[in-house]
Order: C-alpha cells, then structure tokens, then sequence
C-alpha cells in the first residue's frame, strides 16, 4: 500500500518511463504501454473517494 502522494509520485516517473529514452534509444512500445496502464490503474484508485 502506498499513500496518495507515493502514489502521485509514482505517476510522474512513470510518465517519464514512457517518454524518456536511454542512450539515444526510445523506449520499446511495450514498456511505454505498460506505464500508461499503470498510470491509468494508479489514477483510478487516486480518483476513488475514501
């Protein structure tokens, strides 16, 4: 379990992972589709009322 602002946190590296390249090469399709899905689940549970 993590707190909300983990949760915010983990959003922004996760959006990095998925426009950030390393060594001059961009990230494999896969990897940039599956931040978003993390991203979108995360958002999700931070959009539930407690």
């Amino acid at each position: 379990m993590v707190s909300e602002d983990e949760a915010r946190a983990l959003m922004v590296l996760l959006g990095l992972l998925g426009l950030l390249d390393f060594d001059g090469v961009a990230q494999p399709e896969d990897v940039r589709h599956g931040a978003g899905a993390m991203r979108f689940r995360i958002g999700s549970r931070l959009a539930l009322p407690l």
